[in-house]
């Protein structure tokens, strides 16, 4: 994922140690490869929930 600040945003973000961004609504996730037979999609969901937000 690339940021791009301007200078303000980046001004603001060292004063204060706070910086706004655009969130999207929606992110497109794709997937490759095979799920184990013990596995499924709720599985994913959560690895992949852990991973962004660790």
């Amino acid at each position: 994922m690339l940021l791009v600040l301007t200078l303000e945003q980046l001004l603001l973000a060292l004063a204060t140690g706070e910086a706004s961004m655009p969130i999207p609504e929606s992110v497109k996730v794709t997937f490759k490869g095979e799920m184990k037979s013990h596995m499924d999609f709720r599985d994913v969901v959560h690895a992949t929930q852990s991973q962004m937000l660790g």
